[in-house]
C-alpha cells in the first residue's frame, strides 16, 4: 500500500517502488556436496610413492619444505607426512616460511607465524629456518633488469618441496 506523507508527498520506500512490479519469489534450497574426508598421510604417501619422488632424496640430503601463511586445510598434517617420508629416505627435512612480506616481513616475525599456525619442530619434526636473506638467481632481461631472487636456505638445499595454496 502505498501512502502519502502529511504534505502528500510518498514515503521513500513506497515512493521508491510504486512503479515497479515485484517478481513472484520461490524458496530454493542448495546443496553441496560435500566430499569425503581425505587421509592427508595417505594421500601425500600415494602420491609421492606415485611420482617417484623420494628415489630422489639421497641419505644426508638437505630438503626444504616451503610453508606459507595462507591456510591450507589440512597443511599441518601433510607438512608431517611429507617430513616422515624425507626422514624414511636417509634425507634432512626443514621448514622455510614461504610468504613474501607477512609477519613484518621478518624473519622472526614470521618463524612465529608458522609456530602460531602449529609448525613447531616438536609438532613436525623438523625446524624453521627462517631468514630474509636471499640469493640472485639472474635478472629478468627487460628494460629494468629485475633480479630474480630466492630464499637463501632455500637455495642451498639438495631439494626444495614447494607447498602452496594459489589464490583466485
Amino acid at each position: 500500500m502505498i501512502t502519502t506523507g502529511g504534505n502528500g508527498s510518498w514515503t521513500t520506500i513506497e515512493g521508491l517502488l510504486k512503479d515497479i512490479r515485484i517478481p513472484r519469489m520461490v524458496k530454493v534450497r542448495q546443496n553441496f556436496l560435500h566430499p569425503a574426508p581425505v587421509d592427508v598421510e595417505v594421500e601425500i604417501t600415494r602420491q609421492f610413492t606415485q611420482m617417484d619422488l623420494l628415489s630422489k632424496v639421497k641419505p644426508g640430503d638437505r630438503v626444504a619444505i616451503t610453508i606459507g601463511s595462507r591456510g591450507i586445510t589440512g597443511q599441518v598434517e601433510a607438512a608431517q607426512a611429507i617430513v616422515r617420508l624425507i626422514k624414511s629416505s636417509g634425507g634432512v627435512p626443514f621448514l622455510i616460511p614461504a610468504m613474501g612480506s607477512h609477519a613484518g616481513a621478518t624473519a622472526e616475525g614470521q618463524k612465529a607465524m608458522l609456530e602460531g599456525m602449529g609448525y613447531t619442530e616438536g609438532s613436525i619434526g623438523a625446524p624453521i629456518l627462517s631468514s630474509m636473506e636471499t640469493v640472485q638467481l639472474g635478472v629478468i632481461d627487460d628494460s629494468e633488469h629485475l633480479p630474480v631472487l630466492t630464499d637463501k636456505n632455500a637455495h642451498e638445499a639438495d631439494h626444495l618441496i614447494v607447498m602452496n595454496r594459489i589464490k583466485p
